[in-house]
């Protein structure tokens, strides 16, 4: 159903724009619509600010993830407050038992996105290691939202399941990340961080 995709497009459109500097090849073969040019510059400008803060704590991948996710809110909440109407039930009068169904496909994806916002910020602000597992419990529950998503579309929203497998894109990149990383070990873990000095610096 149209509206069903509609606010879809609207969750997974944050999450590939998020996500385009990475994936440059998926987005050019996925058959979705090209990204503005504007999107790519900006891709390319939040890559070189993350790999020019990469001595600090909170740089390289780590801020790209940050950045990803303050900017996918910001974006989320604005298209879906123009798609506000989609959540109505009187906008589902003509069939109202996919009123549930769409509630249950499309809404935990903005939530989920606004939890890890929430959690990945206090985890900044803390350093505190237990933020960081829960940090990634949400991003596990992400991954089983996308499975929901994927099961109700497959039965009643066919044209929205290549959205669901855009959404995979974001835990699956981050889950790993969030497991393997040396950084996010040595600055939530370990907290043995230790920037990278100049050499003229070393020598002084």
């Amino acid at each position: 159903m149209e509206r069903a995709q509609t606010t879809r497009k609207h969750l997974v459109l944050v999450l590939c724009l998020a996500s385009l500097s990475i994936f440059p090849a998926f987005a050019a073969s996925s058959g979705q619509p090209s990204p503005p040019a504007g999107s790519i510059i900006g891709g390319l400008v939040v890559w070189y600010i993350c790999a020019k803060r990469k001595a600090r704590e909170i740089g390289g991948w780590l801020l790209y993830l940050y950045i990803q996710l303050y900017v996918g809110v910001l974006i989320a909440l604005f298209l879906n407050f123009l798609a506000i109407r989609n959540y109505l039930p009187s906008s589902w009068a003509s069939n109202p038992g996919l009123y549930p169904l769409f509630l249950l496909s499309a809404a935990p994806g903005l939530i989920i996105l606004l939890i890890q916002a929430v959690v990945a910020e206090r985890l900044r602000r803390t350093r505190d290691v237990r933020f960081l597992r829960m940090l990634r419990t949400v991003f596990w529950i992400d991954l089983a939202s996308v499975g929901v998503s994927f099961l109700i579309d497959s039965a009643e929203f066919r044209d929205s399941l290549p959205l669901d497998a855009l959404h995979l894109i974001w835990p699956a990149i981050w889950l790993p990340y969030l497991y393997f990383s040396k950084r996010v070990k040595r600055v939530f873990e370990t907290k043995d961080w230790i920037p990278a000095v100049p050499a003229r610096q070393a020598v002084q």
